[in-house]
């Protein structure tokens, strides 16, 4: 068969020059060591290589897709990179679409069984993916989020693991911050500038709502609570502070380090552009 000729001499041939789909490592050697990256390094699994068959065509089409901002698992379409990895890290979209019939040609068991067929051989990795319980998984440079994280308070000096965070949060200061986006129409990166902003005033003891400087964090807890979070009265809708003052590129960056809560803000509405 003319595929088998074709996956033996992608076995043997090293002199192609391979880019990585979701960084800038390049393989100069067999089209397996980029496989292997890819599925070691950004928990994207193909398959085992010797199951592949016309790789350089199979990794275009996938190239093609990211390029164009298409989810390469659920297969819809969003408006920029950022917020298309944002979208495969959240869902655990770091695979392809089993269903799809583009990617048939491409293993080579089609070839030598068609009555499995590779869809069966991708359930079967992907079964044995969710089953592994290595921590070390990445996605594009992206952490996971883990529940059991300890997380510190936007505006006291309460610490605890995520689930925490968010109930406290709500019941001692009135913030949710699951409702950025409903209630205040804060898209993705609008949540993230808020977010740090708040930790940037805290760790600086200045009130991130009016300016005032504290002699300690007790002090501006209790200052933000009474002035601006109206707690105790959770059915009134908090006023944020001028978005002048947070809606700033610099709060892009991360105050805490792997930051837990800005993994958790959802962005959903306004980030898909078809289905």
């Amino acid at each position: 068969l003319a595929a088998l000729s074709q996956q033996e001499k992608e076995r043997i041939d090293s002199e192609q020059t391979l880019h990585c789909l979701f960084c800038k490592k390049v393989a100069t050697t067999k089209r397996k060591v980029l496989l292997n990256h890819m599925n070691e390094e950004h928990a994207f699994n193909l398959g085992l290589p010797d199951n592949l068959v016309y790789v350089d065509k199979f990794l275009k089409i996938l190239k093609d897709k990211l390029e164009r901002f298409i989810c390469l698992y659920c297969e819809r379409t969003f408006r920029d990179l950022t917020t298309l990895k944002d979208h495969m890290r959240k869902k655990r979209h770091r695979k392809i679409n089993a269903n799809n019939k583009e990617y048939d040609r491409f293993y080579i068991i089609n070839y030598l069984d068609p009555g499995k067929g590779w869809k069966n051989i991708q359930e079967e990795v992907q079964n044995q993916d969710e089953s592994d319980t290595d921590d070390s998984e990445e996605e594009w440079s992206d952490q996971l989020v883990h529940q059991d994280a300890n997380v510190s308070c936007l505006f006291c000096s309460f610490t605890c693991q995520l689930n925490g965070i968010t109930t406290h949060l709500k019941s001692h200061h009135n913030f949710d911050i699951y409702g950025l986006e409903k209630q205040f129409g804060l898209n993705i990166y609008e949540q993230i500038k808020l977010i740090n902003y708040f930790r940037l005033k805290k760790n600086e003891n200045i009130c991130g709502f009016c300016s005032n400087r504290y002699n300690n964090i007790e002090e501006l807890s209790s200052h933000t609570n009474d002035a601006h979070l109206v707690c105790g009265q959770i059915s009134t809708k908090i006023l944020l502070p001028d978005k002048e003052s947070w809606n700033q590129s610099l709060y892009l960056f991360p105050v805490v380090e792997d930051d837990p809560l800005l993994c958790i803000l959802e962005d959903e509405s306004s980030d898909l552009i078809s289905s």
